[in-house]
């Protein structure tokens, strides 16, 4: 089961496919996402096993040209899908395989240990869909709108070095290494953890400034020189984790395919990549409504915007194939992926659905290492900042 949000499109208002048309249209769709070339009604009789005819293939082409699902390039006697046969096709066609069970186990080892930190969570992730789809990925870190703070943690995992963890309510982790010229024990770092953690508490994580952070010192016996740096980068941990990021990742993979050769057409879309605000702009618009999220250890929603279903025009050579992750049942992420019209709509729906359910699974079922006892917490917290 999956639920696509863009079924109403032109192709509603065009008349319905037969099973010939559907077949030949599907195969058109496959040469084009393989060759990038205009498809001619030969190359689909030896590439495919239609049992039809040369000439009776052409007429069908011609046909579904008239129709509105391919179009003919002027210099060109072949032919390209539509947005609206792309959109068909997305909608009716497409059989997404899953993954292999081996290559399912792999990802979930590598994602399960990389929840040490949010951040390198959806890092990997991201890293992942890029590397097996070939295209851009982009995952967006969890909204922190009125999130408090569960836990701060404090830990020295070498001399000279302090790793601050910020836990909020909902089990999230973000990490902090930062560089000290003291030496502190593990009591001290314990105690100022404790100071600030009671000073933030029941206050929401974008209200939190650094008076707000300074405040812990009044509870500390320690002296305020060793007190005053570690405080300050706590704040910045705390800011870090009220304002996250996109997450993108194989933007240079788009360099691969002819839709972005044009060092202009291509420059607007990496501008927009490489801009938190507007990328986010792209990608929320339209995307799935938090009440539609997927629960935990279900099949996994997408959703799939081609070409100028995206509003933004720099975007108009490209497709979106998007999901989410949710925490306790609600929304609280999403995942993308950005590549040319043409994408191997099979090959990336089934990696997004894939990652949507190993997120769901990890933050749902995982311990939060931060989370459980100083003993046992902070040695698997210790070990995993080391990697």
């Amino acid at each position: 089961m999956h639920m696509n949000e863009n079924k109403q499109t032109n192709s509603q208002s065009l008349l319905p496919l037969d099973e010939r048309k559907r077949e030949i249209l599907k195969a058109v769709v496959a040469d084009y996402v393989l060759t990038a070339m205009p498809v001619g009604s030969k190359s689909l009789v030896k590439r495919h096993d239609l049992h039809y005819s040369a000439a009776t293939i052409r007429n069908e082409m011609a046909e579904l040209e008239e129709m509105g699902y391919l179009e003919k390039p002027h210099t060109s006697a072949g032919r390209i899908p539509s947005d609206v046969g792309y959109r068909l096709y997305v909608d009716e066609l497409i059989e997404p395989t899953p993954l292999s069970a081996k290559e399912q186990m792999q990802v979930r080892s590598e994602l399960t240990r990389a929840f040490d930190n949010i951040d390198h969570l959806l890092s990997s992730a991201a890293e992942y869909l890029s590397g097996q789809t070939g295209y851009a990925s982009v995952l967006l870190a969890p909204e922190t709108d009125n999130s408090y703070i569960k836990h701060i943690r404090m830990l020295s995992p070498e001399p000279g070095r302090i790793m601050i963890i910020v836990v909020l309510q909902a089990g999230l982790m973000h990490n902090r290494l930062v560089r000290v010229s003291d030496i502190f024990t593990s009591e001290q770092l314990r105690s100022i953890a404790a100071a600030i953690e009671n000073s933030v508490r029941r206050k929401p994580l974008n209200k939190i400034d650094l008076l707000t952070i300074e405040q812990a010192k009044e509870n500390v016996e320690i002296p305020g020189t060793l007190t005053d740096q570690l405080i300050y980068e706590a704040w910045l941990a705390i800011k870090q984790a009220d304002k996250p990021e996109a997450c993108v990742k194989g933007m240079p993979n788009l360099l691969r395919y002819p839709e972005f050769q044009d060092p202009s057409k291509a420059g607007k879309v990496f501008d927009v990549l490489s801009n938190n605000k507007a990328l986010c702009g792209v990608i929320n618009a339209g995307t799935l409504p938090e009440s539609e999220a997927a629960p935990a250890n279900e099949q996994a929603y997408y959703s799939i915007r081609i070409g100028q279903e995206l509003i933004d025009s720099d975007f108009s050579d490209c497709s979106l194939v998007s999901s989410v992750y949710s925490l306790h049942g609600r929304q609280v992420g999403k995942i993308n992926v950005i590549g040319p019209r043409r994408m191997n709509y099979e090959q990336v729906v089934s990696r997004v659905n894939f990652i949507s359910q190993t997120l769901n699974e990890i933050l749902n079922d995982a311990e939060t290492p931060a989370a459980t006892s100083d003993a046992t917490g902070t040695e698997a917290t210790e070990n995993k900042s080391e990697r």
